[in-house]
């Protein structure tokens, strides 16, 4: 990416990450500052590199091993972190980080590609927040619907709508996930007319979507691990909200720190217009410890917590912007190892002469 380009993109993660600091003030610095809570600080920050590494393989799987090994594990890593940090700090999210994205990789594996690659990831991650909140509701019925009536008919709601969508995602490689989705939603009464009006100016785009993802969930064996990696982040994010309340004293399972993240996450996406899902997210988190009888005191500094680790995570990101390093071989390079090599029988082959263009030894280390 052209450094104008960082510059920018750095400058609006500063202009959000300014905005949100302002907005959270005054910090009780005093209340953060003591040894437990900087030790739970530090156990988040532990999850939070499992998490970002399993985004890491996500990405794999959707660009293939040439390609990965041309992008590289930590350019991916920055690319992953410094995409989170540019939406988390933009209103309605995917206005700096995807953007971003395309442009840190199209110099290592084309526009096309880059675009397509970036696209899918966004899709899964999407599915991510599908399969959390479908998982989420079915925490709620096992803890025998602790809300009232109306909770009861959202997460029934809810888990009827997630599960509709994660199987129609799974089937996503014979018709594509998106515009069915759109289509099944523009028959609503109340989602009819936007959806359509969407549909009408962005048919296209969705389009084009549904046929990356159809081609790579062709590919049943990276697919499904994709999926199963994106899972498994998601569960690690509830086991994030476990940790926090269990080690501030209170009384609680895994599963009910799943269920906080899961309806927190859910209250947020809501809202999803609110840079940071500020306060949104602290709704929904007390709202879900209200059922379990956890003590507000927790609850205040749960949100604390979870917001410290995530300013931190913000910081670095777009901190990482500004880092630049060199592609390992050119992209023209690369592209004529994988025409060279597509075969099966030159298979083999062909990894050993991209790892030989990019500088690596014969050992593969790559993750």
């Amino acid at each position: 990416m052209k450094r104008k380009w960082r510059i920018v993109f750095f400058l609006l993660g500063i202009a959000g990450l300014v905005l949100m600091v302002y907005k959270a003030w005054p910090i009780d610095w005093e209340t953060l500052l003591t040894t437990k809570v900087l030790l739970i600080l530090l156990v988040q920050l532990g999850i939070w590199a499992v998490i970002y590494f399993l985004h890491i393989l996500v990405y794999k799987q959707i660009l293939g091993d040439e390609y990965y090994k041309q992008v590289g594990m930590f350019r991916l890593l920055k690319i992953v972190i410094s995409g989170f940090a540019l939406n988390n700090v933009t209103p309605g999210g995917l206005v700096g980080g995807e953007p971003y994205r395309i442009m840190e990789l199209k110099p290592y594996c084309g526009t096309e590609k880059a675009t397509s690659t970036t696209l899918t990831f966004t899709v899964f991650y999407t599915i991510g927040h599908l399969m959390l909140w479908c998982i989420g509701s079915i925490v709620y019925f096992a803890l025998g619907f602790p809300g009232d009536t109306f909770f009861d008919v959202i997460m029934v709601i809810t888990f009827l709508l997630t599960a509709l969508a994660c199987t129609a995602f799974i089937r996503s490689e014979k018709q594509g996930f998106i515009m069915p989705v759109l289509k099944f939603a523009a028959k609503l009464p109340l989602a009819k007319k936007p959806v359509s009006k969407l549909l009408e100016k962005h048919g296209e785009s969705f389009a084009t979507i549904d046929d990356e993802i159809s081609a790579f969930s062709r590919d049943r064996r990276h697919f499904f691990t994709a999926l199963a990696l994106e899972l498994a982040s998601r569960l690690l994010e509830g086991f994030e909200y476990f940790v926090i309340i269990f080690m501030l004293g209170a009384d609680i399972s895994y599963w009910g720190g799943l269920l906080t993240m899961s309806f927190a996450s859910l209250v947020g996406n809501v809202f999803f217009f609110i840079p940071m899902q500020a306060s949104t997210r602290e709704g929904g988190m007390a709202i879900v410890l209200a059922w379990l009888g956890i003590s507000d005191d927790i609850g205040v500094m749960t949100g604390l917590l979870y917001r410290a680790r995530d300013l931190l995570c913000i910081v670095l990101g777009i901190a990482f912007i500004l880092i630049n390093k060199r592609s390992r071989a050119p992209l023209s390079d690369l592209k004529k190892i994988i025409d060279e090599n597509s075969s099966p029988a030159n298979a083999g082959a062909g990894n050993r002469a991209a790892s030989e263009a990019n500088g690596d030894s014969p050992v593969n280390t790559d993750i």
